[in-house]
């Protein structure tokens, strides 16, 4: 929007998110996130059958926001259901990680840490393939061909080369994983080490991916219009007056370089004007 991050965060600047898809997805998005605390204080509702449905929907409803994000180019409705799929898809590969690396590898086990540990790899392998496809979906709709010639484009090659490097050591430690997990019954104290090292760089790698994800919304991708989402976008209102007619209007540019969006708002006469003209010099 232009402002800055003080007057962004403040809950009185949030009254024009609500004109854009966008905008409203961040609204649902925050309100869907604080239901989440909902579910952190109590794991177990994930799986109790009599929470389980508010228990998953609220954290996967906060992460299928995320689709609405990039609204406009090509396909915009396709854009839409490919970015819920991708933003799903990734937090099930990069949340599994996490929760395998900090829960269920934080120590030896019995059966059940094999069990959770081979049914992870089972889940990941899906997730991993949605992840790059939508991803590859999305970069063509929105980038495809400008990829050099904007921030946005050159970001997004930055993220698709940290994205090829998480895939390359997911697939090495799923490979582990079969390898180490085919035959054993219990989680020793060495395997239990040995699996969160081999997952651990996973996880710092998809940290750096969600990063360069966030400083992406900051840019506008190659193949979307720059216009504005709200009135606040527009620049300074010129009084425009005309005495002989009683013709009295003000008009708003966007001010940016490239394609600017104008608002002509005539104040009077209410009614009569015939074939207006707006004539730039």
């Amino acid at each position: 929007s232009g402002r800055g991050i003080g007057s962004s965060i403040s809950p009185s600047a949030w009254t024009d998110l609500r004109e854009s898809t966008p905008g409203l997805a961040a609204l649902a998005r925050l309100a869907f996130t604080v239901g989440c605390l909902w579910v952190v204080m109590r794991p177990d509702r994930v799986i109790d059958p009599t929470t389980q449905l508010a228990g998953l929907g609220i954290p996967g409803l906060a992460v299928a926001t995320i689709g609405f994000n990039r609204v406009g180019g090509d396909m915009e409705l396709v854009g839409v259901a490919v970015g819920i799929v991708h933003a799903l898809a990734m937090a099930a590969w990069l949340g599994g990680i996490i929760l395998l690396g900090r829960v269920v590898l934080a120590g030896p086990g019995d059966e059940d840490l094999v069990h959770a540990v081979r049914g992870f790899r089972r889940i990941s392998m899906p997730a991993i393939i949605a992840t790059v496809l939508t991803g590859l979906i999305q970069t063509y709709r929105l980038a495809w061909g400008q990829l050099f010639d904007t921030s946005h484009g050159r970001v997004l090659l930055l993220k698709g080369l940290a994205v090829a490097g998480m895939v390359f050591v997911g697939l090495a430690s799923r490979e582990f994983i079969r390898s180490r997990m085919s035959r054993v019954e219990t989680m020793t104290a060495p395997l239990a080490v040995r699996l969160r090292r081999a997952i651990g760089i996973e996880i710092v790698v998809g940290m750096v991916v969600l990063l360069l994800t966030a400083w992406l919304t900051s840019f506008v991708p190659g193949k979307v219009v720059a216009g504005p989402q709200t009135v606040r976008d527009l620049g300074t209102k010129h009084e425009l007056v005309n005495t002989q007619f009683n013709v009295r209007a003000t008009v708003q540019v966007t001010e940016r370089v490239g394609a600017n969006a104008v608002m002509l708002t005539i104040t009077s006469p209410k009614t009569g004007l015939q074939d207006v003209q707006l004539e730039f010099t």
